[in-house]
């Protein structure tokens, strides 16, 4: 409020108090900073600057208790602005759910006072929700062999409905989940608002099919081969090796063109998650043959029957 200048031959009331205090209501000027002597005017004759100290009285405001889901009520409570009180336990209940606390905000999770907190009364009426943990439950996984990253593990009855992720495994195809609340074998399944209890879930897989290519590499190696068919981890015979290059011997199989033998020929092997390509690795026959490009030039070696590869005749 702006100051009053009164001549001091002049008696002059005080002007009406045009200041705001929220959750109080103005009772008057008073002379002393005590509140013992009230005043409204200035008598005529009166000199020197005055101050006069506004008197205020708390008004009551209300305490609301919402269940914010749950069931069950609260009587309010009233109490003047700014007094400190103690909030009433509370007695409302929501199923499969656990008091946390109280809250200011509709809906809300974060606890801002807990049961029979103190509570200093706001300047206006306001209503407090409940706040509620759900009861939680654990799902647990058999990727068997396969993987889910970010799998949900836990789950409360007021979770949003959501589905199941879809594992991988290398070399196999997901077929679909078996467990809790399902017969046989199902490759969605959703789990509902709403749902309770612990939960166990098992991946079923069915293995994919490969091709194994048996490949002559060389355009001097002879022969055909054709490839064999298996399923992920399936146990099978090679197939006896039928190319033909004259001037080596077979000695196996390599992964790779040029490797080293991985595979030995007619060999049992258990079939991997992919597909693959074998290539044969030859040894010459008569060790010691000297070449120079693709010629044979010279022989260092002791046999009486020298073998020249067909590739190197010319």
């Amino acid at each position: 409020m702006s100051p009053m200048v009164i001549p001091s031959d002049t008696a002059a009331r005080l002007d009406k108090c045009t200041l705001e205090k929220f959750g109080y209501e103005f009772l008057g000027w008073f002379s002393d900073a005590e509140m013992k002597v009230a005043c409204d005017t200035i008598e005529s004759g009166s000199t020197g600057e005055r101050v006069f100290y506004a008197k205020w009285h708390a008004l009551p405001n209300t305490v609301n208790f919402n269940a914010n889901g749950g069931t069950g009520s609260m009587n309010s409570v009233t109490a003047d602005t700014d007094t400190v009180i103690t909030l009433p336990l509370n007695t409302m209940t929501r199923e499969d759910c656990t008091f946390m606390g109280w809250t200011t905000v509709l809906g809300g999770t974060e606890v801002e006072y807990a049961d029979g907190a103190e509570f200093t009364m706001q300047s206006h009426g306001v209503t407090l929700y409940a706040v509620w943990k759900a009861q939680s439950y654990t799902i647990s996984y058999d990727f068997a062999g396969g993987e889910l990253p970010g799998a949900v593990t836990e789950y409360s009855h007021l979770t949003n409905s959501f589905t199941l992720g879809v594992p991988t495994r290398e070399g196999y195809e997901f077929v679909g989940w078996s467990g809790t609340g399902i017969e046989g074998i199902q490759r969605t399944v959703m789990i509902p608002t709403g749902s309770k209890g612990e939960r166990s879930y098992t991946a079923n897989w069915q293995a994919k099919t490969h091709t194994i290519v048996f490949e002559r590499y060389e355009t001097y190696v002879e022969g055909t081969m054709n490839e064999l068919s298996a399923k992920t981890g399936e146990t099978i015979v090679l197939t006896a090796n039928c190319f033909v290059n004259q001037g080596y011997v077979f000695k196996g199989w390599a992964t790779e063109p040029n490797g080293a033998v991985t595979y030995t020929d007619g060999q049992t092997i258990t079939i991997g998650p992919v597909s693959m390509t074998l290539y044969p690795v030859w040894e010459l026959k008569t060790p010691g043959l000297v070449f120079e490009g693709h010629y044979v030039i010279g022989y260092t070696g002791s046999s009486t029957e020298v073998i020249v590869p067909t590739y190197y005749q010319g």
